[in-house]
């Protein structure tokens, strides 16, 4: 029976860390993949890596994580292998029993090492050092799925097998070794156990400038930096003690030296070689100027993020900070790496935030961590901060790191609770608006009824004096009785206009495209109709169409022409002209008159209800009209405004 059966939901892995720290993953150079963010510097490691394939797959087998390496070894893309393909697609015919006999063990909760026969997408079959563990569900502790580290060890084979060879005629080491050693694509030379360079391939010439036969016989710290020179037989010492297939100088910043003197950065890799001629050693050199030169490119990303960037490992340990971070927090640089992320979290939310990054590392998803949370920051003088925190998952060689961007939001805090003390003063205004209304209302229905009605009686019964009584009373007595009929007829009016007034205030818009210069000559044709005597010259420019409402623009339109009219009454030759001002950053209308004009000092109440510049007596009128003029180009979003003087005219401007 096979073991890839359905056996839980299917979970991300997520204990991939421990397996990955036994081998070393080649990083590619950033350069070459165009990446320009920090995330994109970080989240290039894992899949960077080509000597090494890794393979996540759920527990019925199918797979869902494939790097370069992977495909590089197997020969499959990633689009044809995750979420569509099963492990066993990897597996000659003759290793799938042996297959499922390790899967039962990584799912009794064990780790597995061996070598198997695997075969590459072209049916080509070669052999493999696999390392594959279990993947636990952090919530339940159950196996979720493994995870499978490749790497091709033919050549290794094929070195082997050229060792344990016996030939019938004697070999020298180079013929034994030449054709291996050009075949590896990295520098790789041979050393003795006294350090003394045996052979060295064409790729070690290339790096280092020297021809083969130079170095021959040469002690290898002839390629080492002379700084280095005294120290490095040390390190050489160390690993013929205990030899094993390893990196030499985990830790270290390695350098080599060419020919001309230049150093350059290496990584180098030891394994040990026992032959007839002895114990040797075999070196691996790789030239890491351009992986640093991206290192380097990376951190000088992070350091000009805008935002306070932690990048902290599995265990919460803060691993890199930026500049940024020292800023907002307040500590230093070496008081922050190496500490947990809970230093930069308040106390009494430490606990909680554990469980939170906890979670998150379970399924680690590009998202910000606790959506729908109010997320405080700790400084180190104590106080708090309200903060927003962007989370990116990236693998590493050390394992599952995050990435955190965290933004201080103090200001955005404060203009939404800005924002919410406004609306709320809003809604309350908007309350007392609308009582105000429904005052307004019963007022003006009560000015309509119940104080109209005494206006018509008291016109009404005086008109009845004059006529029926008028003979009989002197006629001082006539005089008296016609102004009170004036008074009540002049009341009558004010009433009528803030009854106007009220109503353009309450009345909503009703935006329609008017012809402002039409409607001017409407209204100057009526009123020249009751005024046949008066010579008056009307200079209206065609065509001026707005967006407005009708109703209103009317109102406003027809008291500011009356108003023309009015005080041009005294001129024996009469101007009025309406238009629209070129060469303004807004349109801008104007009606203007060559009439009495007014004092430039009292502008300011022009438009205030009941604001007269004039004797009644001089020019009639309630002083309500231009109040009601104002409000209608306010409420349109306009502005209204006058020029003037006395005996020259008046101009209205107005926008909308």
């Amino acid at each position: 029976m096979s073991y890839f059966q359905k056996r839980s939901p299917r979970t991300l892995l997520t204990n991939s860390a421990n397996s990955a720290k036994e081998i070393t993953i080649n990083k590619k150079s950033a350069d070459q993949l165009h990446i320009n963010t920090p995330q994109e510097q970080l989240d290039f490691i894992l899949q960077s890596s080509t000597e090494y394939a890794l393979i996540g797959a759920y527990t019925d087998g199918q797979i869902f994580l494939w790097n370069e390496g992977a495909q590089c070894i197997y020969g499959h893309p990633p689009e044809e292998a995750v979420g569509k393909a099963n492990i066993s697609l990897l597996f000659t015919k003759d290793d799938l029993t042996k297959l499922n006999e390790v899967i039962d063990i990584i799912l009794r909760g064990n780790k597995w090492e061996g070598t198997l026969t695997q075969q590459r997408k072209n049916g080509e079959k070669f052999s493999a050092r696999l390392i594959i563990t279990p993947q636990l569900n952090q919530k339940n502790g159950q196996i979720s799925g493994i995870l499978i580290i490749s790497n091709d060890i033919t050549n290794e084979i094929r070195l082997a097998k050229e060792l344990n060879t016996n030939h019938t005629y004697p070999q020298t080491l180079e013929e034994k070794f030449h054709s291996l050693l050009e075949a590896v694509p990295d520098a790789t030379m041979i050393v003795d156990e006294h350090g003394k360079i045996l052979l060295v391939n064409t790729q070690t010439e290339k790096l280092f400038g020297y021809d083969r036969n130079t170095l021959a016989g040469k002690p290898v710290e002839t390629l080492v930096p002379k700084r280095f020179q005294n120290i490095h037989p040390r390190h050489r010492q160390r690993f013929a003690i205990e030899p094993q297939v390893r990196p030499m100088g985990i830790g270290l910043d390695l350098y080599g030296l060419r020919a001309d003197g230049h150093e350059f950065p290496v990584e180098i890799s030891l394994s040990p070689l026992q032959t007839k001629e002895g114990n040797l050693t075999v070196a691996a050199i790789r030239d890491v100027t351009r992986r640093q030169r991206a290192e380097k490119k990376f951190r000088g990303l992070l350091e000009s993020a805008p935002d306070a960037t932690v990048v902290v490992d599995k265990l919460g340990i803060i691993n890199l900070i930026n500049s940024q971070t020292e800023k907002l927090f307040g500590y230093g640089r070496a008081e922050l790496v190496g500490q947990t992320i809970e230093i930069l979290v308040p106390k009494r939310l430490r606990k909680k935030h554990s469980k939170h990054r906890e979670g998150y590392y379970e399924e680690h998803p590009f998202r910000p961590m606790g959506v729908g949370l109010q997320l405080f920051g700790l400084r180190k003088n104590g106080t708090e901060f309200p903060l927003e925190i962007s989370l990116s998952p990236l693998e590493s060689e050390d394992g599952l790191l995050v990435s955190a961007a965290i933004r201080d939001i103090t200001d955005r805090k404060q203009v939404e609770e800005d924002i919410k003390q406004l609306n709320q003063d809003l809604k309350q205004r908007a309350a007392q608006l609308e009582a105000a209304n429904k005052e307004l209302e019963s007022f003006s229905y009560s000015v309509s009824h119940d104080l109209r009605a005494p206006l018509r009686s008291i016109d009404g019964f005086s008109h009845i004096l004059i006529e029926d009584y008028g003979g009989q009373l002197p006629p001082e007595g006539i005089g008296y009785l016609e102004r009170v009929r004036a008074a009540a007829k002049r009341m009558a009016e004010l009433i009528d206009d803030l009854l106007n007034l009220a109503r353009v205030t309450r009345s909503p818009l009703q935006l329609k495209l008017t012809n402002l210069s039409a409607m001017v000559e409407s209204i100057s044709n009526s009123i020249k109709e009751e005024n046949p005597q008066r010579n008056v010259a009307l200079s209206i420019m065609p065509d001026l169409m707005v967006s407005g409402d009708p109703h209103l623009l009317h109102i406003a339109l027809e008291n500011l022409v009356s108003n023309a009219w009015k005080f041009t009454s005294k001129k024996e030759y009469a101007l009025i002209e309406f238009g629209q001002q070129s060469k303004t950053s807004e349109r801008t209308f104007f009606l203007r008159d060559n009439g009495t004009g007014f004092d430039m000092a009292y502008v300011n109440k022009l438009f205030g209800v009941f604001q007269r510049l004039h004797s009644v007596s001089e020019y009639p009128g309630t002083g309500v009209g231009l109040a009601t003029v104002h409000r209608i180009i306010t409420i349109h979003g306009g502005r209204i405004w006058a020029e003037a003087e006395e005996g020259k005219g008046a101009t209205f401007f107005f926008t909308l």
